[in-house]
């Protein structure tokens, strides 16, 4: 009888699954614990919001010699230890300073899991098997991303300590779980793939496809908006709509769902492979998606608006994970960079969403949204002449 083998994405997926609730936990968690704890001020809490997500992205490029150093089940080994240490220290911190820093360095932690994890995955495969590789992948952090926040609510309410020892246990569960399957999978425990270096790789030539440049930026527009979406808007909705924290919720569990529901979709399809075009299309829809939100102003109208964000939010995501990682010989470096551009615009939306908000002007700030993901698609519109060009 043949026994199935215990492969690499057998502990890929469901990793990516703990992992990203445990982050989202903690992230959720961070704010209310520093109000309620340190009596920090919002100013304060904003920028504490934004530390993980900026350190995350300087971890991104300067931890880059690692991903050729260590194999990959070493960089997550490395990475949710340390996250569970942190996590566990946070809990012991007396003063506001030292919070900090260890809420920094947790963010830096997760620089040494997302970009090797995805290069692991995504090793030697091209074209359909990359693409139901990488929506597999999709689906099992944003599964996360729907359960965390509901997670992290209920365990808040029950002590503020409380979600940051589960996201703790979490890790630590995970870091055993890969040290476990390194040590008995024969699948996992045989694999040497490590990032190579200058481009090449035992198959030869890097093929990598230009239109990693043109997704990169649709990326970067898309996460600005997000960033908004996640962060401010939400205070919109409650102080000059008037809806409950119950519906306001349920919107951002809508555009999470749809996201899902995307990237389900699109790991089954393939006829948005390497066309320019649809990258082009997708932003121009997100510019009418911002649009609506500042003339709707019902919680069953805004329903569809962030149910179609979500759907093109897969999009522009998925544009850019597959096309930095297809034909590259560096899948964790283009990795690296994906996570390091989605962070940048994260960022840049809640920190300059915020920033324009606070002055009392919600319509200046989605004319900041707009005008980013306009200039997204003319920097697409660009690129793409210019790779066909090149392309003659």
């Amino acid at each position: 009888m043949r026994t199935r083998r215990f492969g690499k994405s057998a502990l890929i997926l469901p990793a990516a699954f703990l992992f990203y609730t445990a982050v989202t936990i903690t992230t959720f968690s961070m704010i209310f614990y520093a109000r309620d704890v340190f009596r920090a001020p919002a100013s304060l809490i904003g920028w504490l919001a934004a530390l993980p997500h900026l350190c995350y992205f300087g971890g991104c490029f300067l931890l880059r010699p690692l991903y050729r150093l260590l194999l990959p089940r070493h960089c997550l080994i490395l990475a949710t230890s340390a996250a569970a240490v942190v996590l566990a220290g946070l809990l012991q911190a007396r003063s506001l300073a030292l919070l900090i820093v260890l809420y920094g360095l947790f963010g830096l932690s997760l620089s040494l899991f997302w970009p090797p994890l995805m290069g692991w995955l995504s090793h030697g495969k091209e074209e359909r098997e990359l693409n139901t590789a990488l929506g597999r992948f999709n689906l099992s952090w944003s599964g996360g991303n729907i359960i965390a926040p509901f997670v992290a609510g209920f365990l808040l309410q029950r002590g503020l300590s409380i979600p940051f020892t589960a996201a703790s246990l979490i890790m630590g569960t995970l870091c055993l779980s890969v040290l476990t399957a390194s040590l008995l999978a024969a699948d996992v425990r045989r694999d040497r793939q490590r990032e190579a270096a200058g481009g090449r790789g035992e198959t030869g030539e890097d093929r990598s496809s230009l239109l990693r440049y043109p997704a990169w930026i649709g990326l970067f527009a898309s996460y600005v908006v997000l960033g908004i979406t996640m962060s401010i808007f939400p205070l919109y909705l409650r102080e000059e709509i008037g809806l409950t924290e119950t519906r306001i919720g349920l919107l951002l569990l809508i555009r999470a769902l749809f996201s899902t529901l995307g990237f389900l979709l699109l790991a089954r399809l393939s006829f948005w492979h390497f066309r320019s075009w649809l990258m082009v299309l997708c932003q121009g829809l997100i510019i009418a998606v911002v649009a609506l939100m500042a003339a709707l102003r019902g919680f069953l109208s805004l329903c569809p608006a962030m149910a179609l964000f979500g759907l093109l939010f897969a999009l522009s995501y998925n544009n850019s994970l597959f096309h930095g990682v297809a034909g590259s010989r560096q899948r964790s470096t283009r990795m690296a960079v994906h996570e390091g551009l989605l962070t940048a615009g994260m960022v840049a939306g809640s920190a300059i969403g915020g920033i324009l908000y606070q002055s009392g002007n919600f319509p200046l700030m989605l004319a900041f949204a707009c005008a980013a993901v306009t200039a997204a698609a003319a920097a697409q519109v660009v690129l793409i002449l210019r790779i066909r060009r090149r392309n003659v």
